[in-house]
């Protein structure tokens, strides 16, 4: 830890607000850096749950008009040790991504580094990155490029919770109205389940074993793809532009990112092997802005899904589904103070008749609510997702204060509620009140 703050103060002491320019206009070099820290404390007074500190460095050089560099270093560490564990066995990381503990507790990584090229009218993004499909809130449909963290469930923002990968993303401008991207992905880098005994650790039968399920089990072993080519990920989406109206096809061919597993032996001692499985996921999405109110939806067809069931005798296993999956939303502005935004999510799966955990069609909602005050220097804001299934669900309340420009002042409640079997209803008795504070340095 000591060597940690060592490092952190020696970064401060350097002016990384410079910028340096070449000789030549068309270059340039840039530094940027913030300083992030949040307090997470349970609302049934057992004290903190997390005390997190993020440095993040930025890096930008423009080396001539078409090309850039780009690297995103970021330190990170929970002083509770609750979700930062590096030996965490849950978590399916490739070697790639240069992951180190510092200090002790401490992760840092390069989280992002990639290029940009610019040719004709083509766009090439080659390096570690993020690719964002979709537009929905809190809930995912198109969004499943990226993999992500689940050390807090969905607590935390997606910004920070994708894990970037290392990908080869060509934009081509067939007209000034429509384009064309293609997706490479040779990294065999998925999901990241939270830490056993964690505070997050998924406890819902919806999602993994039970207590006693688990229990039975004496070895454990993990399959991950490996063939750089013949096991890399591949998509592509068609964008249109079209009489106000955002249209996008897409199709991604890929590795479902979350682990399945299968049992063998006898029931009180089983071996459990976990894998992963190929899915085609096709899908779109629509977008229109009608003055002050937009309409959103977006929609996927996944050919090949794996979900929990349970047999007659208790053996635990996963059945094949294709699933469609659908979202449609509704944003309200008013006079740039107002915000709303409802939604509503519905998951189909096609086969009938399979003994699954969950439901055959499962259907959420969400509602965001924001209000921007004092020319939005204070913006207030409710975020409720609820599951009509479980009729379980999260609130979430927070405000964001803009004190300086290039510092903020947040603090949040995150309430569970409903049945503990639910998605949300889990993590039930969680509850907790966050404090947080980010600075540009």
């Amino acid at each position: 830890m000591k060597e940690f703050f060592v490092i952190f103060f020696i970064v401060l002491s350097v002016n990384i607000n410079s910028e340096v320019r070449a000789e030549r206009e068309t270059r340039t070099f840039k530094i940027y850096g913030t300083v992030e820290s949040e307090i997470s404390s349970a609302l049934n007074g057992r004290g903190f749950q997390k005390s997190e500190f993020v440095f993040n460095t930025e890096v930008n050089a423009k080396l001539n008009e078409n090309l850039d560099l780009t690297a995103l270093i970021r330190v990170r560490d929970d002083f509770h040790g609750l979700y930062n564990s590096s030996d965490n066995p849950n978590s399916s990381y490739a070697t790639t991504h240069f992951q180190r503990t510092i200090g002790g507790s401490a992760i840092g990584g390069l989280r992002e580094f990639y290029t940009d090229f610019f040719i004709g009218n083509i766009s090439l993004r080659i390096g570690k990155q993020q690719v964002v499909w979709g537009q929905t809130d809190g809930l995912k449909v198109l969004d499943v490029i990226n993999p992500q963290s689940f050390q807090e469930f969905i607590l935390d923002d997606f910004e920070s919770s994708r894990i970037p990968l290392w990908t080869l993303n060509a934009d081509i401008s067939l007209t000034d109205n429509t384009s064309l991207q293609f997706l490479w992905i040779p990294d065999f880098t998925y999901h990241e389940l939270p830490s056993p005994n964690s505070l997050f650790e998924f406890r819902s039968p919806l999602l993994t074993l039970t207590t006693s399920e688990k229990a039975r089990i004496k070895h454990t072993r993990k399959i991950k793809p490996k063939k750089i080519l013949e096991d890399s990920d591949l998509g592509v989406r068609l964008a249109i532009f079209r009489d106000g109206w955002d249209i996008t096809f897409n199709y991604f061919y890929h590795y479902d990112d979350f682990p399945l597993f299968e049992q063998s032996g006898d029931y009180e001692n089983l071996n459990l092997l976990t894998r992963y499985e190929r899915n085609q996921l096709y899908g779109g999405s629509f977008t229109k802005a009608f003055k002050s109110i937009v309409l959103r939806s977006e929609y996927g067809y996944s050919t090949n899904k794996y979900f929990l069931s349970r047999d007659a005798n208790g053996i635990v296993g996963f059945s094949e589904t294709p699933e469609f999956k659908v979202a449609a939303a509704i944003d309200y502005n008013a006079d740039d103070e107002w915000f709303v935004s409802g939604q509503l999510l519905l998951s189909d799966v096609i086969k009938s008749g399979l003994q699954l955990s969950r439901d055959e069609l499962e259907t959420s909602a969400t509602l965001l609510v924001r209000k921007s005050l004092f020319n939005n220097s204070l913006i207030l804001e409710n975020f409720v997702v609820h599951s009509l299934n479980n009729e379980d669900g999260i609130v979430r309340p927070k405000f964001i204060y803009e004190y300086k420009s290039n510092m903020s002042i947040w603090g949040s409640i995150d309430i569970f509620y409903g049945d503990s079997l639910g998605y949300f209803g889990q993590f039930r008795g969680l509850d907790r009140f966050n404090f947080g504070l980010k600075i540009g340095i």
